[in-house]
């Protein structure tokens, strides 16, 4: 938690936060491959169903066990936590119920997860090792860009809090985007179609994308300012949520280009090198050292900075829109 901040009170809250959710992340990283492979044989309802009894069950829980309503006892931020553990597992159990008694096309079994395939191994590691990577090194960065603004000021760190809160609500829309593209792109290019059909389909999918983030865009701009309404803030922190929301605004059409290009796009096509290549330089090599100069040695505003660690979206958009052109990225992993 120091990473994030120098508060020993956020230290001690976060840190009381994070015992009680690290339960959480096995029965989530389990989740997370059932939902893949529910989204790659096309059975995306149980998703659906899933995540409809599980959030709002995340949210009562919440509220029972941070405030004690309802003869629970109040606990603050640990009951934030609780309560996420909660839904996470009945997620889990919803999941598992489906894929190993109730999905009828592939009809798995439990003593499947012992059976081995060299072939699909091989193909697994090729593609899924640098796609980790990728995802290490999205995740660091990240962490790096927020222990940036977590050293700025309380009203910065929370202001970003909060901008970062609608930017993921919103974000939901652009994720279901992102997965049925991937889904229907590397199905184009399972059942053989022609080079000239998938870039088609490529191109068509960065459109939605840019289409997409424009219109979240707009949204962020429409309804980012009453939602730090529902929040008891002073001026300087909604101010601040205003400035970081405005940012996002203007980044989402780019966003929307980079998550249906190179993460939906080029990873159903099997290239998850050039996303890696492109956070390492992008995030590692220009915006973060960029970013702590701004904040820790010339004292550059805090949107500013903000600004500057979110032109790793930009950039990350752009090349993937040349890659995609390149078409060197089309590999049928259904093959021999």
């Amino acid at each position: 938690m120091r990473i994030y901040s120098s508060d020993p009170a956020i230290i001690e809250l976060g840190a009381s936060y994070l015992r009680i959710a690290a339960w959480m992340y096995l029965p989530c990283g389990v989740s997370t491959m059932m939902f893949a492979c529910c989204r790659g044989i096309e059975q995306v309802k149980i998703s659906f169903i899933a995540n409809v009894i599980s959030y709002p069950i995340n949210i009562l829980l919440d509220y029972c066990l941070i405030f004690g309503k309802f003869g629970f006892p109040q606990m603050g931020i640990q009951g934030a936590a609780l309560g996420a553990v909660i839904a996470r597992l009945v997620e889990f159990a919803i999941l598992g119920v489906f894929v190993f008694k109730k999905e009828k096309r592939i009809q798995m079994k439990v003593k499947d997860l012992l059976k081995t395939d060299n072939r699909l191994s091989r193909n697994f590691y090729l593609v899924g090792i640098p796609i980790v990577v990728h995802e290490f090194i999205w995740s660091t960065g990240t962490t790096a860009g927020s222990a940036i603004t977590g050293q700025m000021s309380i009203s910065v760190v929370g202001g970003y809090n909060i901008a970062n809160t609608f930017y993921q609500l919103v974000a939901c829309v652009m994720n279901g985007i992102l997965q049925a593209c991937s889904v229907a792109i590397g199905k184009a290019i399972g059942s053989g179609q022609k080079k000239t059909e998938i870039k088609k389909q490529a191109y068509s999918v960065l459109v939605l994308g840019l289409v997409g983030g424009m219109i979240l865009g707009m949204i962020t701009i429409l309804f980012g300012i009453p939602f730090t309404k529902l929040y008891r803030l002073t001026d300087e922190t909604r101010t601040y949520a205003i400035q970081f929301m405005a940012i996002l605004a203007l980044i989402w059409p780019f966003s929307g280009v980079e998550m249906t290009g190179i993460i939906a796009t080029l990873r159903a096509g099997g290239d998850g090198k050039t996303g890696l290549v492109t956070d390492i330089f992008t995030m590692w090599l220009i915006t973060i050292p960029l970013a702590s100069l701004g904040a820790f040695v010339f004292n550059w505003p805090p949107a500013a900075v903000i600004g500057i660690i979110k032109i790793n979206i930009v950039l990350e958009a752009l090349v993937g829109v040349w890659r995609i052109r390149s078409m060197k990225w089309v590999r049928n992993l259904t093959s021999g």
